[in-house]
């Protein structure tokens, strides 16, 4: 049997489908020793039926699925795995994820089921996209992450040109071995805050769709939140086109770092700003009855304006 193990954060996990039964087993064998050395017949037994109790919820534990470390890498300094999970008894719950070390749980998931469409985090993105997509053809996202997004976008019924921006090589092999694979995406290696530039060199612009997720562990990249990149990233759209940026959790932000706070709350012209969890989501376009459609998903979420 192979073991997988797993750095998680500060903490170091052992998963494989039968370490529920190890443990049981373990936990057993405990009880039943320390239930030897009890002289009282009723503990004895009280102590022998939760051991007992407690192997067979491990067991069930164990049978339910199994995860397994496909590949690790070293991405800006920081350690990069991408973990499978299968599921025994429900193959369509299975899926596979990038798990960033420092950062609580997945950093990014797909599921390996093909015909299950929906993502288990970005929802908003798969919400708007489901409403405004018919009229797009081509879409960029900056900050490849594990895929996640352009896999959505590249499986929408429309056909739709997706480019994705990447400054760290090794995310964009492990984007396109492990979440991609198959999939006609065109990623550019560079600094998404440099746009100008990458504009020159790769032809970019009149795009309808533009998702910025631009991260360094849990924080935000700086020059996300400045109103001249996203004036930058606005002026990639065709018209009618929207951006949405990812801004994290730009509240603790703001107040760690005052010089930041300016950029943090203004709110440039065409603008619209909702939470979704813990995190800001803005959103931008030239088009008001662009954001008016995108305003129509308030009902599930509250919006900051």
């Amino acid at each position: 049997m192979k073991l997988n193990r797993l750095r998680i954060g500060h903490h170091t996990w052992i998963e494989c489908p039968w370490l529920g039964v190890v443990f049981g087993f373990l936990l057993l064998l405990f009880g039943g020793t320390v239930a030897v050395l009890v002289s009282d017949a009723s503990t004895r037994e009280m102590l022998l039926g939760g051991v007992t109790i407690s192997l067979i919820a491990l067991c069930g534990i164990a049978c339910r699925g199994s995860y397994r470390l496909l590949h690790s890498f070293t991405t800006l300094g920081a350690l990069g795995m991408v973990v499978e999970y299968r599921s025994h008894i429900r193959p369509r719950s299975s899926f596979r994820e990038l798990r960033l070390d420092g950062v609580p749980g997945a950093y990014s998931r797909v599921s390996l089921d093909e015909s299950v469409k929906k993502l288990s985090c970005y929802t908003y993105v798969e919400e708007i996209a489901q409403l405004l997509s018919a009229r797009w053809h081509s879409a960029l996202i900056i900050g490849a992450g594990g895929g996640a997004v352009p896999r959505f976008l590249s499986r929408l019924g429309n056909p739709l040109s997706v480019d994705v921006i990447e400054i760290c090589p090794s995310v964009v092999d492990v984007a396109r071995s492990y979440f991609l694979a198959g999939k006609h995406i065109r990623f550019v290696v560079g600094d998404g805050r440099d746009l100008v530039a990458l504009k020159e060199c790769y032809s970019l612009g009149n795009y309808d769709f533009i998702f910025v997720n631009a991260f360094r562990g849990e924080q935000v990249c700086e020059f996300v939140l400045t109103d001249s990149y996203q004036r930058d990233v606005l002026g990639l759209t065709a018209n009618g086109g929207l951006v949405l940026l990812n801004l994290g959790h730009v509240r603790p932000a703001a107040e760690k770092h005052p010089a930041t706070k300016s950029a943090v709350v203004s709110l440039p012209a065409h603008c619209l700003d909702f939470k979704d969890g813990n995190e800001t989501v803005r959103a931008l376009s030239r088009s008001d009855s662009v954001l008016a459609q995108v305003a129509s998903t308030r009902k599930r979420r509250p919006w900051l304006r």
